[in-house]
């Protein structure tokens, strides 16, 4: 039996079983074909294609309106990268996933982010999502004029899915 082939019966064993299967009982179904080392490499790839990372989010909190809270520097594997911080704003990284980081955060004004200061290093992990850093307020503020609200709204869309036509 192929491998693919394999893969997409245990796939389907196991979204069909309505309780956990012992490596045995999944043997049985390649009736010998399949030895546990290959079932075991499967439910490996099976597990790394499930649980794929979304990204990191980092939401400082008390951050005080002004055209800038302060600089993001991205360190990754591919160098480094700044980002100027724009409260009431999303910014979104390319971090692909498995990529690690670091994010060192430079504010005008101490803000929370774990502990009050003005200057943070957190380590970040990429995903499909990447990096969000979220500089709304908390809680989250909507204009009252339908105007305002829909502009607002469709540039904070517009920071997480670039491209789309808002």
């Amino acid at each position: 039996m192929k491998t693919l082939d394999a893969k997409r019966v245990l796939e389907a064993a196991l979204i069909c079983a309505s309780r956990p299967m012992a490596l045995r009982e999944l043997s049985a179904l390649f009736e010998g074909e399949v030895g546990n080392d290959t079932l075991r490499a499967l439910l490996a790839e099976l597990a790394e294609d499930l649980l794929v990372p979304l990204g990191t989010v980092v939401t400082p909190a008390g951050l005080r309106a002004g055209k800038s809270a302060g600089r993001l520097t991205i360190h990754g594997e591919s160098g480094s990268n700044e980002i100027d911080l724009v409260p009431g704003g999303l910014q979104l990284v390319d971090l692909p996933p498995g990529q690690l980081g670091i994010a060192e955060f430079r504010f005008r004004d101490q803000v929370d982010l774990g502990r009050r200061a003005r200057h943070a290093r957190i380590e970040v992990g990429g995903g499909l999502g990447g990096l969000l850093i979220d500089l709304r307020d908390v809680p989250l503020r909507l204009p009252d004029r339908l105007e305002r609200r829909r502009a607002l709204l469709g540039a904070w869309q517009a920071a997480l899915w670039p491209g789309l036509d808002v």
